[in-house]
Formats: structure tokens, C-alpha cells, sequence
């Protein structure tokens, strides 16, 4: 069974928040992504989106479209990841220290000096492209 993710490019003044892992976390440890997280039950990528960016973040968001998607494997499981451009009213970034231990709002010039998996990094090399910015 295709086990889907989502995730949630967030645009502020020209910059995207991003998260990093916490070192205990068995996937992509330490490493740098945008918010979001695995899709439950009989959710849409929508809900599931707006329900994971919340819970690490505390930031209520819309979508607005949806810009990637991307396939991996891990453990022997595929998976696909679904990323949005999304928007907010409220910026104030409250991470959840369980998942994450630091937020950043970044340019596309201050990704180089983060560590992101390749695929992540992808990803986000296109939501800058998609937004404009």
C-alpha cells in the first residue's frame, strides 16, 4: 500500500519556513523540510495538510494549489510526497518540539547552507520557482 505524505511550501516576504527534524526522528534525521506530515484514514492531502501544518506549526492555512509530488521508497514501503503552495493570515511559528527543534524563514539563497535531502531540496527549489520569488 502507497503510504502518501504531504507537504506545505509557506511564503513570507519573499521567504519559506522551514523545519528542521529532531535527530531522533528514524527518517531524515537533522535535516531541514517544509512542514507537514502523513495522510490518515479517509483524509484528502487537503485535510490531512491543514491538520499537520497545525499541529507543527500552530499556523491555520489555505491551499492554493498544488506545485510537486515525488515518489521514494523507505524500509521497503513506497511512498509519495504531495507538496502545496499554501497561505496564511498568521505567521507566529510555534514548532512542536517532539518533530522539530527549530524553525527558518529563507530565501532561495540561504537553502544552499541547509542540510535537506535531495529530494526535499528539489521540491523546494521548485516552490520558489512556482511562486515567483
Amino acid at each position: 500500500m502507497l503510504k502518501r505524505i504531504v507537504g506545505g511550501a509557506l511564503f513570507q516576504k519573499g521567504k519559506l519556513l522551514v523545519v528542521k527534524r529532531t535527530k531522533e526522528r528514524v527518517l531524515w534525521p537533522d535535516l531541514w523540510e517544509i512542514p507537514g506530515g502523513r495522510v490518515e484514514g479517509n483524509e484528502s492531502d487537503e485535510e490531512a495538510l491543514i491538520r499537520e501544518f497545525l499541529e507543527e506549526t500552530t499556523i491555520k492555512i489555505r491551499i492554493f494549489k498544488k506545485y510537486n509530488e515525488f515518489y521514494y521508497k523507505y524500509a521497503g514501503k513506497d511512498s509519495v510526497e504531495s507538496d502545496f503552495i499554501i497561505q496564511a493570515d498568521i505567521f507566529a511559528v510555534k514548532i512542536d518540539p517532539n518533530e522539530h527543534t527549530e524553525y527558518r524563514w529563507v530565501t532561495k539563497d540561504e537553502l544552499k547552507s541547509l542540510e535537506i535531502s535531495p529530494d526535499m531540496r528539489k521540491s523546494i527549489e521548485k516552490a520558489f520557482e512556482v511562486k515567483g520569488t
